[in-house]
């Protein structure tokens, strides 16, 4: 874990490509969260990103609320920061869009990041572009909802 992470006080980070660990600052300090988990050498699924350095996990525990708006921040800011998908209790999102997970994880205590193995454009942050929760999105009308305030009426 490089010293920019542990001044930041993340715990569980390990040796991630450096997009990746600034992708995980700039998320602790905007969610106030410190356990994010990252590279890994075993205890995920064959060919994880979290191998290579280039995942992370956002632990928000039971707090709903908080995942949703770190897998929005995520989205909103995934060309910026160089994500490559989202899986967020048990929806991944993908060449974007939403649709559902069946992996071994429902991931619904923590947001999973998978990065790209070169870095973001590095524009500035964009808070929420959607307007919408990623819960909005389990519905036919929850979508078209989320596309109007996107693009607007």
């Amino acid at each position: 874990m490089g010293s920019a992470a542990v001044a930041a006080g993340i715990k569980g980070l390990g040796d991630v490509a450096p997009h990746v660990e600034s992708a995980a600052i700039e998320i602790s300090k905007r969610f106030d969260v410190t356990n994010i988990g990252g590279r890994a050498s075993k205890g995920h699924i064959n060919g994880s990103d979290h191998y290579t350095g280039h995942a992370i996990d956002v632990m928000v525990y039971s707090d709903k609320a908080k995942g949703e708006a770190v897998a929005q921040y995520a989205i909103a800011n995934a060309t910026r920061l160089g994500i490559k998908y989202v899986i967020w209790y048990r929806r991944i999102w993908e060449k974007g869009k939403w649709t559902a997970y069946f992996g071994t994880s429902p991931h619904t205590d923590h947001v999973h990041l998978s990065f790209n193995n070169q870095p973001g454009t590095g524009t500035a942050p964009v808070d929420n572009a959607t307007g919408g929760s990623v819960s909005d999105l389990t519905t036919l009308d929850g979508c078209l909802g989320v596309v109007y305030k996107f693009f607007g009426d």
